[in-house]
């Protein structure tokens, strides 16, 4: 602190900011006066009130003036600067915020209407059209820091304006040709990846407005920032089923990983030719990752030593990201050896854990490792009370006010309940696996969340490795599981929890079929009479006696050598990896299905034996579907299934 600090200084106008600030970029030796005004609050509060001025004035402008056009550009200008990555620091906030004042953001919602009035041409206007680009540029770097933002242009309507002129500008395939036109998709695009990222009504709204009627249109476009972010935002609104977008040409997932090589070469990891940071272009290549047949290709193209780069990252947020990637790449059985083998990986996520075991980016590795190592890795023991076998609840975060109420209700009931929120301690995945192994019964609280958490999926798959029973539990209306947790439930029925009156109504069922399982005095007695097996929840009816007693002594014993056989087949069955699974296909002419069987193992593929014979409506959507077989293929790999045993 100085002991003789200087007489304050009068905060200056934004017109001796906007000098300032070009004085400063011209000459290095000038003192930069900027960062010094913008570290106090006061200065912070004088400033947002001389912008709130000058907004004030741009909103009176009438764009059909010229003469208050001319006027309008100084000041326009004046806010750019200000919403520029890293020129003036926390003031880009604060514009942000004021931006979405009802009186303000109007500025904004006038210029996408006169561009859509003028049907995005501006010939022989170049005043206007300088207006114009400004207050797009403005919105854009806005949205980039401000969720509040985001959601605000959503509401007003004017995200919903940019999505029909995005689609109306490019609908001809020529408008990179011209300049402005290039430059309002480029915008629209920007803003609409702010959006999606940023905040997810955002990405209902523009699910609702069907962008991919015309998004994967510009895959194919020569401009790298007009592909990169269309793939961007694609990756945010597809569904498991609608993967096949990201599909449509064999580079697309090369050309992501190649714009986050290029982005990571640059000083501060941001790419100009693609208009995207390392970290948007990772969390981009993570939404991609989400679908199992696209992890594979990921690291086909080269992403897994992107990854090592990132996780020995500077910045925390990019260690974080690529952290994820690595866990979410795990899943595919075929990456493994891969992630294992690339130099530094691994040893960069195990210094993740050691450098800060409570961050986003430490449990993130902590998840990549216990898929590559089946929980072999070395981690810190938890605390699960392992005298009471349990109800075990698994869930995702957002589902916690729900279950809690659940958890309650059945403790209330006679049950013990295990949730995280209350046992985990040390290493999560540590105290995951001891949770799970202790459960008599397993429940499965299903929605999007769920099924895109690399936690959530972890979890489940160890569950299923152990053979737990499961319960599945709806927790998002409509609701229907594909892929990997379609195929973890598959046909069994599940309880409505999507609402508070469909929880409540749901929960005395939720409580009978339960039955003993997970009971603590019945557990307790168990105990006391040396631990002797759980009973079913419920016991299975007595086979009725036959009529008559013609079953011949042949035939039974030809049913149970059949049986015998079988039985032994698929303890065969049960112990095949990956590529036992992918020699079976191509043994039988299917190989070039491997790809789409990167995440399959035997249990998995007895798993879906027994889907086919209990729920074939589900069985055969899921082929079409997730795995994107035609009739054909999906015959044939039906009746090959069929004959496994």
């Amino acid at each position: 602190m100085a002991t003789d600090p200087e007489p304050r200084k009068k905060t200056p106008s934004l017109v001796e900011l906007r000098t300032d600030s070009m004085e400063s970029h011209c000459s290095p030796s000038r003192p930069r006066r900027l960062e010094s005004i913008i570290s106090g609050g006061e200065d912070c509060y004088d400033f947002q009130q001389e912008i709130q001025l000058l907004l004030t004035r741009l909103g009176d402008v009438e764009f059909n003036q010229d003469k208050e056009l001319t006027s309008a550009i100084s000041d326009l200008q004046t806010l750019w600067k200000i919403s520029r990555q890293g020129v003036l620091g926390n003031l880009r906030v604060v514009l942000a915020d004021l931006i979405t004042e009802e009186e303000n953001v109007r500025i904004f919602r006038n210029t996408v209407e006169c561009i859509a009035g003028l049907n995005g041409c501006f010939d022989g206007q170049d005043e206007l059209w300088r207006c114009v680009k400004h207050v797009l540029c403005v919105m854009w770097n806005c949205s980039d820091v401000s969720q509040k933002l985001c959601r605000k242009i959503c509401e007003c309507g004017i995200l919903q304006i940019c999505v029909a002129l995005l689609a109306d500008v490019s609908k001809s395939g020529d408008f990179f040709m011209d300049d402005r036109k290039h430059f309002l998709v480029k915008a629209f695009l920007g803003l609409l990846h702010n959006c999606v990222r940023n905040c997810s009504e955002c990405k209902d709204a523009l699910q609702k407005a069907n962008c991919l009627s015309f998004l994967p249109k510009l895959f194919a476009i020569p401009s790298p920032m007009v592909k990169a972010k269309s793939l961007m935002v694609t990756s945010y609104l597809v569904t498991e089923q609608e993967n096949n977008v990201l599909n449509s040409s064999d580079d697309t997932i090369s050309f992501i990983v190649q714009a986050l090589a290029e982005s990571s070469k640059s000083k501060h990891h941001v790419s100009a030719k693609y208009g995207m940071s390392c970290l948007e272009i990772m969390k981009g290549l993570n939404n991609i990752a989400m679908n199992d047949s696209n992890k594979v290709r990921i690291v086909n193209a080269g992403g897994l030593k992107l990854c090592a780069m990132l996780v020995v990252s500077e910045d925390e947020d990019e260690r974080e990201a690529a952290a994820l990637g690595v866990w979410t790449l795990a899943f595919a059985a075929e990456n493994k050896s891969r992630i294992i083998q690339e130099p530094g990986l691994v040893e960069g996520l195990r210094t993740l854990i050691k450098a800060g075991n409570n961050t986003s980016s430490a449990h993130h590795a902590r998840g990549a490792l216990w898929e590559l190592f089946h929980g072999q890795e070395k981690v810190e023991m938890s605390v699960v009370d392992s005298s009471v076998p349990h109800v075990m609840i698994s869930y995702q975060w957002e589902a916690q006010k729900v279950m809690g109420k659940v958890k309650n209700t059945l403790t209330q009931a006679g049950f013990k309940v295990w949730m995280d929120v209350e046992h985990m301690t040390g290493s999560t995945l540590e105290a995951m696996a001891l949770a799970v192994e202790r459960a008599s019964v397993v429940l499965i609280c299903m929605s999007d969340k769920y099924k895109a958490s690399p936690s959530c999926r972890t979890e489940s798959e160890y569950i299923f490795r152990l053979r737990k029973d499961i319960i599945p539990l709806r927790l998002q209306r409509g609701y229907r599981p594909d892929g990997w947790l379609g195929i973890l439930v598959g046909s069994r029925l599940y309880f409505d929890f999507s609402n508070d009156e469909l929880a409540q109504s749901n929960l005395p069922k939720l409580i009978k079929e339960l039955g003993n399982r997970g009971k603590i005095h019945v557990a307790a007695a168990r105990s006391a009479n040396g631990d002797l097996p759980e009973a079913p929840a419920t016991a299975p009816a007595p086979e009725k006696r036959e009529s008559h007693h013609r079953i011949s002594s042949r035939l039974s014993q030809q049913m149970s050598r059949d049986s015998s056989r079988d039985s032994g087949r698929e303890a065969v069955v049960e112990l095949w990896t990956y590529t036992e699974v992918v020699k079976w296909l191509t043994d039988h002419k299917l190989g070039h299905l491997a790809d789409k069987f990167c995440s399959i193992d035997g249990p998995l593929l007895l798993e879906m034996r027994r889907v086919r014979k209990a729920a074939p409506e589900f069985f055969y959507r899921t082929l079409q579907q997730d795995l994107h077989l035609d009739l054909a293929t999906g015959l044939r790999f039906s009746q090959l299934l069929g004959r496994l045993i």
